[in-house]
């Protein structure tokens, strides 16, 4: 499969990366030019909120899946269906913990856990 990762350089995009090269898939990181990237990904400097960076990036690329590990807010998340609607099959999107109670009553968090971050908008 051809997956795109819009970040990849992270901590845990990372690694979600790394096990789909490892599996065959071949991937695509959407960065900043930041990070550095390993040399088995094709890398894509973007701006990710910037929608036309986004459609210059993007034009004429077969998309299959895309995993949005760097949406924070709803501008972000706008940017991104401008530019995939109707071009992917599927989109993940990976929200943050940091909504959830600090501390948290038990772990792993979930999403049934309970709301109220103090450190936190």
């Amino acid at each position: 499969m051809n997956v795109l990762f819009i970040g990849g350089t992270g901590n845990i995009s990372e690694a979600c990366a790394r096990l789909l090269a490892e599996r065959g898939h071949q991937v695509t990181l959407v960065t900043r030019g930041q990070s550095p990237v390993p040399t088995e990904y094709q890398q894509l400097r973007a701006d990710r909120r910037k929608l036309e960076q986004m459609q210059t990036a993007l034009q004429g690329r077969d998309l299959e899946i895309v995993v949005n590990f760097l949406g924070y807010d709803i501008p972000d998340l706008e940017v991104d269906y401008a530019v995939l609607k109707g071009r992917v099959r599927q989109y993940v999107f990976i929200s943050s913990a940091t909504v959830y109670a600090k501390p948290p009553p038990r772990l792993p968090i979930t999403e049934e856990g309970p709301f109220g971050n103090p450190w936190w908008d």
